[in-house]
């Protein structure tokens, strides 16, 4: 299917965007990038001779110790991105597309000008069985024109945390947290929250890279 003709995609063009913006001159061409999820390595340690090419390449880089958090990953969801230009102005990068936020989605009111956040678009289930869209932010790559890839996720999330506390509405801050924690609560979160989960993902020092936590239920013998 072309991702074009995701319903999904199609909802959160519909809830997120006013129209496609050429204005890309001055915009960080990270705005239109593409975040990942990964299938993480099945082991600690060094991973000396692991052929696993993110294995290698932490080698080439020094394999640079970075402690990661995690979150849950929404099961039917539409990654993007949420830029706030010097004229406070929000545009939203959607499947390599740039497009002009609708007022709804604008966070001048909230974020410094010059900042780039990672975002989910989710349908939430609500009372009466209505779908309401939601965006969950969890990760920041531009932060008042600081460029934040690099730095411990803890340190990131914690600039997000100052920014959109007690904040509520569409757009809203995503849970992130200690990796054990995450993984615990997986069975509750998919209770709990209104939409559903897929797994667990860990957040590191790259904020592009998502990666699916694998754990072993030993006492089930259970692989999830």
């Amino acid at each position: 299917m072309d991702p074009w003709d995701d319903p999904l995609c199609a909802r959160a063009l519909l809830h997120l965007c006013l129209c496609e913006s050429f204005e890309l001159y001055g915009m960080p061409l990270r705005l239109a990038r593409n975040f990942e999820v990964e299938y993480n390595c099945f082991h600690r340690g060094k991973h000396e001779g692991c052929t696993n090419e993110r294995c290698a390449k932490k080698r080439l880089l020094g394999d640079t110790p970075c402690r990661t958090l995690a979150t849950w990953l929404p099961k039917d969801r539409v990654g993007i991105t949420l830029y706030v230009d010097s004229g406070l102005r929000t545009f939203v990068g959607i499947r390599g597309r740039v497009m002009l936020a609708t007022e709804q989605v604008m966070q001048g009111n909230v974020l410094p000008a010059e900042t780039l956040v990672l975002a989910h678009f989710v349908l939430d289930r609500v009372e009466g069985g209505r779908l309401e869209p939601r965006v969950l932010v969890f990760d920041v790559s531009l932060l008042g024109g600081r460029d934040m890839e690099g730095l411990p996720p803890s340190e990131r999330y914690s600039a997000l945390l100052s920014l959109f506390r007690n904040r509520g509405g569409m757009t809203t801050l995503q849970w992130v947290g200690e990796e054990a924690s995450a993984v615990a609560q997986l069975d509750g979160l998919r209770k709990k929250l209104p939409h559903d989960v897929e797994c667990v993902v860990s957040v590191g020092c790259d904020p592009w890279l998502l990666s699916r936590v694998m754990h072993v239920n030993v006492g089930k013998g259970s692989l999830r």
